[in-house]
C-alpha cells in the first residue's frame, strides 16, 4: 500500500530460499514465540485453515471491526469465524459446485447421497473422479463426516454396513481412463457429473463450452440437499503484533471497493462485499465482463469458448449457491484425514473394505477416548 502516509508494507518472502511447507513452518514456529508477521494470508497456514491458529491464541479477533462492513456475504465471513468470533477479513471467494445437463433434470434438494448413488448404479455411468474424490463428492472430507462420527458421545461408526458399501461403491464407480475428453464424456452420457470451480465469469462461459448448453449446478450431495463448497482468500492480524490498528487500517484499504474490484478483475475471485458484487453482476448481464484480461476467444482444456453477457439463469444460480450456506472447504478435519491416509491401501487393491473401515473405526475411535 504505497500510497499510506501512516505505514509501509514489507513482505515476508522466503519462497525462494525454502520450500513453501517450511516457510509455512517456521512461520507458525514465530508466531508460538509470540513473533512472526503482523499481516497473514491464508496461504500461510497449514491447508488453509485458521482454525488451530485462532484456537491457539495466535490470530486478533477482528468481530468489531468486521461490524463496520455489514455488507460482507454471511457466509464468505462466517469462513473466518468460530462460534461468532471473526478472526479474519475475506477479499475474494471461489465456490465448487457440481455441474450437470439439464437432461438430467435434479434439483438441488433432490441432491441427496443416496439419490445420487441409486442415479449412478441405475446408469452405471462414472463419476468422473479417481478413489478418496469420490469420498469428498459424497462429503465424507467435509460436511459429511457426521454420519460416521457422534462427536458428543464420542463414538465411532465406520465400522458399519453403510461406510462399507460407500467405499465399495466409490472403487466401483471411480474414473476409468477410456481415451474420451470429459467433453466427449459429458455430451455422450458417459459421465453425468462434474465437479467445477467457480471464480469468475469466465468460468461460467468454459462451462457452457462443456456441455454445449449452461448446465444446472447442483452442489455437492448432502443430507440436506445440494451444497457449495467455498473457499475465500483472506487476511489474518498475529495477535502478537505492536501495529494492530495500522494493520486494521491495511484490512480497511483491502476491502475498499476499488481493491475488491481490483482483485476480481485480475481474476483472484468474486469480490466479498455484497453491494459491489451485485454491481458487478448488473454490469456483466449488460456486456461481456472481462476485467483486465481482454480476449477475442479462450482457450482451456482443448475447448475454446468466448466472451458473452451472462443470463438471468446463471445469476439465479449464483446467489442459490450462497444462500443454501457452502461449506467451508478448508475445514481440516483430523477424522478426515484419518480417512484420507487408510483408504489409499483399499483404492490400492491392498485391502479390502471391511479392513479398512475396521482400521479406521480404530483409529478415530482412538482420537475421540484422546479428546474425552
Amino acid at each position: 500500500n504505497k500510497q499510506s502516509d501512516r505505514y509501509e508494507i514489507i513482505v515476508y518472502d522466503s519462497l525462494g530460499e525454502i520450500s513453501p511447507f517450511e516457510a509455512r513452518k517456521r512461520i507458525q514456529l514465530d508466531l508460538a514465540n509470540g513473533k512472526g508477521p503482523d499481516v497473514l494470508s491464508c496461504y500461510v497456514l497449514n491447508d488453509f485453515d485458521m482454525t488451530p491458529y485462532a484456537e491457539d491464541g495466535y490470530l486478533m479477533d477482528i468481530t468489531d471491526f468486521a461490524v463496520e462492513y455489514k455488507d460482507l456475504l454471511g457466509c464468505v465471513k462466517d469462513f473466518n469465524s468460530i462460534d461468532g468470533v471473526v478472526y479474519g477479513i475475506p477479499t475474494a471467494f471461489s465456490m465448487l459446485s457440481i455441474a450437470v445437463p439439464n437432461s438430467l433434470d435434479i434439483s438441488r434438494e433432490e441432491n441427496t447421497k443416496e439419490y445420487c448413488m441409486e442415479l449412478i448404479q441405475e446408469t452405471n455411468k462414472s463419476l468422473g473422479l479417481i478413489g478418496y474424490d469420490v469420498l469428498e463428492f459424497f462429503g465424507i472430507g467435509v460436511n459429511e463426516i457426521q454420519l460416521y462420527v457422534d462427536e458428543e458421545k464420542g463414538i465411532s461408526h465406520f465400522d458399519t454396513k453403510d461406510f462399507i458399501d460407500l467405499l465399495e461403491f466409490s472403487k466401483k464407480y471411480e474414473y476409468v481412463d477410456n481415451g474420451m475428453t470429459v467433453h466427449e464424456k459429458v455430451l455422450s452420457a458417459e459421465q453425468l457429473f462434474v465437479s467445477v470451480q467457480i471464480s469468475e465469469f469466465m468460468d461460467f462461459w468454459f462451462f457452457e463450452a462443456l456441455f454445449d448448453e449452461i448446465p444446472s449446478y447442483i452442489g455437492y450431495p448432502s443430507a440436506e440437499g445440494g451444497k457449495e463448497h467455498i473457499f475465500s482468500e483472506s487476511f489474518y492480524i498475529n495477535s502478537k503484533s505492536e501495529h494492530k490498528e495500522i494493520a486494521l487500517d491495511f484490512m480497511r484499504f483491502l476491502l475498499s471497493e476499488e481493491q475488491q474490484r481490483k482483485m476480481f478483475d485480475h481474476g483472484f475471485g468474486f469480490p466479498a462485499r455484497k453491494s459491489l458484487l451485485e454491481k458487478i453482476w448488473d454490469e456483466a448481464k449488460e456486456e461481456p465482463y472481462e476485467g483486465t484480461r481482454k480476449f477475442s476467444e479462450g482457450l482451456r482444456s482443448g475447448l475454446t469458448y468466448y466472451p458473452r453477457i451472462m443470463t438471468e439463469k446463471e445469476e439465479e444460480a449464483f446467489w442459490a449457491m450462497l444462500e443454501e450456506k457452502p461449506v467451508n472447504d478448508c475445514k481440516v478435519s483430523v477424522i478426515s484425514d484419518i480417512v484420507y491416509e487408510e483408504t489409499a491401501s483399499f483404492f490400492e487393491g491392498k485391502k479390502t473394505a471391511k479392513e479398512v473401515a475396521r482400521i479406521i473405526d480404530n483409529r478415530v475411535q482412538l482420537y475421540l477416548d484422546e479428546k474425552k
